[in-house]
């Protein structure tokens, strides 16, 4: 089958620039003309200067910002309304006036047949004379390019995000956010081992309810992500039968890739579906080994920043406790400041000095502090 293609022009409103340049991304990928904007101000503008067949609103905003939104987008329209998708938290009422609807987190399949379904309702309505084609070709051979492209800029673009910052925590939420935007997943967990290396916990997740996720413990031995874990391969389950995790929780598909630096595995990437029946295929392997490759560089990097800055931290305490020790005589003043220090740098709520006498092996508290709080 030969399909036209025309070029789509599409406008993102989010006052998130994460979520706003991820959907630029997807919906770039997949053949369309989009800009992103994040403030009312910036969307009053480019409305001014061109034309949009379609835009997206991320509606996590407080009404009156709606409003606002919604008045720039009627007073910018001149031939005809913009028409327009909500992107949506699932508990959120669809809002009044959208065309479509988008839950959030995006999903890829999701966000893309919703737009290509809404743009189909509007020339079916319109009966407007489409734009100048640009490419033809056949559809499969296009659907197929476009996947790829589509997935070559989420991952290039995940990769620059995650090296943007060094923040441990955010590292380990931009990784769970983006397995379930680059594979047909509910629920998405990253795990690490304990101290003794014997369970897996989990560090971040994504669509497990958080209750769950404080409690959930993997054996390294006798599981499927344990497995994982040993061996440095991934293991994907693709038959929606039911899968047995843990004592009384379920799933019914489930893809785990190891986390490695080099040869050494240090956790592992994990989605599941406890819901849905869509299974996971060798593609969306290949898409999260490709992510846990980068997250796994991330997260190290972001643990031996954390460590760097937690040694510069100590050090810069010793070094004024030092100067504030040499600048006093008086012992009882000494040891408080040391104290005052020793708990500042250790984030702790009480601190004893005791002196231990070498030939009777008697201890002696020589100051004790407590934190007001």
């Amino acid at each position: 089958m030969i399909q036209t293609i025309y070029t789509v022009h599409l406008l993102v409103y989010s006052e998130d620039r994460h979520l706003s340049n991820l959907l630029r991304n997807i919906l770039a990928g997949a053949g369309y003309e989009v800009e992103a904007v994040n403030n009312p101000k910036q969307l009053a503008e480019i409305l001014s200067e061109s034309d949009y067949d379609l835009a997206l609103i991320d509606f996590r905003i407080s009404q009156r910002r709606f409003e606002e939104i919604l008045q720039i987008i009627e007073q910018a329209s001149t031939t005809q309304t913009l028409e327009w998708i909500a992107l949506i938290a699932s508990s959120t009422k669809i809002p009044r006036g959208a065309s479509g609807v988008v839950p959030l987190p995006v999903r890829v399949p999701t966000l893309l047949n919703e737009v290509a379904g809404t743009l189909r309702r509007l020339e079916n309505q319109t009966h407007k004379e489409p734009p100048h084609p640009t490419l033809e070709t056949d559809d499969d051979v296009y659907q197929l390019l476009s996947r790829n492209l589509l997935e070559q800029k989420t991952l290039s673009d995940i990769a620059r995000t995650l090296n943007e910052t060094l923040d441990l925590n955010t590292v380990l939420r931009k990784v769970v956010d983006a397995a379930t935007i680059l594979t047909p997943a509910e629920e998405c967990l990253l795990l690490l081992p304990d101290e003794k290396g014997e369970s897996l916990y989990v560090r971040a997740e994504k669509g497990v309810n958080s209750e769950t996720a404080r409690h959930f413990r993997l054996k390294t031995r006798e599981t499927l992500a344990g497995q994982v874990f040993n061996t440095g391969k991934p293991i994907l389950i693709d038959d929606s039968s039911w899968r047995q995790l843990k004592t009384t929780y379920f799933v019914r598909s489930l893809l785990y890739v190891p986390l490695k630096i080099k040869d050494q595995v240090i956790g592992v990437l994990g989605v599941n579906n406890r819901t849905s029946d869509v299974t996971f295929s060798e593609r969306d392997m290949l898409l999260l080994e490709n992510l846990a490759s980068h997250a796994a560089i991330a997260i190290e990097n972001a643990r031996l920043y954390g460590i760097s800055m937690a040694r510069q931290k100590e050090l810069e305490a010793l070094v004024e406790a030092s100067q504030v020790v040499n600048s006093t005589l008086d012992l009882a003043e000494v040891l408080h400041i040391i104290a005052q220090r020793l708990m500042d740098n250790a984030n702790a709520a009480i601190c004893e000095i005791i002196q231990h006498n070498l030939y009777s092996h008697d201890l002696h508290l020589l100051h004790s502090l407590r934190n007001a709080h």
